[in-house]
């Protein structure tokens, strides 16, 4: 006989009559880490390197990296992955969250302090025992929330691309945390970077492997509400999924194994994979009417980033397999096109749609948004200067990463400002119909769990008093 299903109906309305139990604390810890360290780390870092100054060295770079990618990207997403997950009546998903964030935000703090740390000198044994404290705790974070996220998509009936697209940047992040622990092992007196190769594979992992397999997941669910045209469907979607976790696996041991060729293929199959969604999603034409004109300029110029991105990065690939020169500076503009033109540009956009529906209420502040993007386009088309053989252009690039943290520092007001709950109240209510909706699940489950009870009560039969 059929079991019945172990857990209430799920759907966005049920998600979203949930989610008010969730915090925002890891979104708004991400968007003041990188307003207030990241990108002022590589706003100071940068202008010495370009105008040939005595440079912060290489150690500080590597914290600035950090930063954004840890102290960014991954709490960002952990904060809207813990959002969207539906309820489940095995864990309760606010103490899940709450235990996570806790590892995550000690973790990054410890591992950020000592590499900091020893950056500016220091050479304590403490150093590598608090570098190597943090990665564990952040790891012991990363694996908490892939558990509940992966519980969380199988309890769907039918498992789509997205679903499994979101599997696999679960799957890249559990490595990222994983490399990144190798990579700090290497911290202490006297060693104040990571093995270079060490990193790259971290990063790869990150910027080929998780980033893009989430962004597509939330992307194949948001795109036609969103810029009013739809990611490809079909085996076109199934040949950048492919060629995405190829090129992310062929990106990651070759970085880590020193092989470079390998990991000039995988950078090429992982830009050839991402410009079919950048191409779809910024060719412009509007298909299906969206309601938010500015949210759209915005996932739009992410896109045609990416898509600059992406093809920068292929041409530096092709070069390397080919065995002609490039650019010096080719991989430093690729990589800071895809994440600040990219990355930032679409994480703040979607943040900006989905915070106030979350929320239920306007996007505070909204005449930000419009000079947020433009500064961080800027901050782009400066740092892609420095790919030109003239020394005016290379003091221009200098400028790009000041102009980057002063677009960051006015692209998180908005969603800041609309997260910041109300006095007297803890969290905003969802609307009355999605909380009688969440109800009437949980008194369905509550059903079904007392009719399958009674069902194998009645298989076994009546039990005997002895008489």
């Amino acid at each position: 006989m059929r079991r019945p299903e172990r857990g209430p109906p799920t759907g966005s309305r049920a998600i979203a009559a949930t989610a008010a139990q969730r915090s925002w604390r890891p979104v708004r810890f991400g968007l003041v880490a990188n307003a207030a360290v990241g990108s002022a780390l590589g706003a100071v870092a940068l202008l010495p390197l370009r105008w040939g100054w005595a440079g912060m060295g290489p150690a500080w770079v590597q914290v600035h990296a950090y930063a954004q990618v840890f102290g960014f990207v991954l709490p960002v997403a952990v904060g809207m992955g813990f959002r969207l997950l539906p309820p489940a009546p095995w864990f309760h998903l606010p103490r899940v969250e709450n235990a996570c964030f806790a590892l995550l935000l000690s973790g990054v703090v410890a591992r950020f302090g000592a590499q900091a740390a020893l950056a500016a000198g220091a050479e304590s044994g403490w150093t590598a025992v608090l570098a190597r404290c943090g990665d564990g705790a952040v790891l012991a974070g990363v694996a908490l929330f892939v558990a509940a996220a992966w519980k969380g998509i199988q309890r769907r009936r039918t498992l789509t691309l997205s679903d499994r697209l979101a599997q696999a940047a679960l799957l890249w992040l559990g490595i990222a945390a994983a490399l990144e622990l190798w990579a700090g092992w290497a911290l202490g007196p006297g060693a104040a970077t990571a093995p270079q190769d060490r990193i790259a594979a971290v990063y790869a992992a990150v910027l080929d492997g998780f980033a893009p397999c989430l962004i597509l997941t939330v992307m194949g669910r948001m795109a036609a509400a969103t810029v009013g045209r739809p990611l490809p469907v079909g085996w076109p979607a199934v040949a950048v999924a492919a060629g995405l976790q190829a090129g992310a696996a062929a990106s990651v041991a070759g970085a880590a194994l020193g092989e470079p060729g390998l990991g000039a293929a995988g950078a090429a199959a992982v830009s050839a994979a991402l410009l079919v969604p950048a191409v779809a999603l910024a060719s412009g034409g509007v298909r299906s009417p969206v309601k938010d004109e500015g949210v759209r300029r915005t996932v739009t110029v992410a896109f045609a980033w990416l898509g600059v991105a992406s093809a920068l990065r292929l041409g530096g690939a092709g070069a390397a397999l080919a065995r002609v020169d490039a650019p010096p500076l080719l991989g430093d503009a690729a990589r800071h096109t895809f994440t600040i033109g990219f990355l930032t540009v679409l994480i703040l956009g979607m943040l900006q749609k989905l915070a106030p529906a979350f929320e239920t209420r306007d996007l505070a502040l909204p005449g930000w948004v419009a000079p947020g993007r433009r500064l961080l386009s800027l901050a782009v088309a400066l740092r892609l200067l420095e790919l030109l053989p003239f020394s005016w252009a290379r003091t221009l690039a200098g400028v790009s990463g000041g102009v980057a943290w002063a677009g960051v520092l006015v692209g998180v007001v908005p969603p800041l400002a609309t997260l910041r709950a109300p006095k007297g109240r803890r969290a905003v209510l969802p609307p009355a119909e999605w909380r009688r909706e969440a109800f009437e699940h949980r008194m369905e489950h509550e059903r079904e769990r007392r009719r399958g009870r009674g069902t194998r009560e009645a298989e076994r039969g009546p039990v005997g008093n002895g008489e």
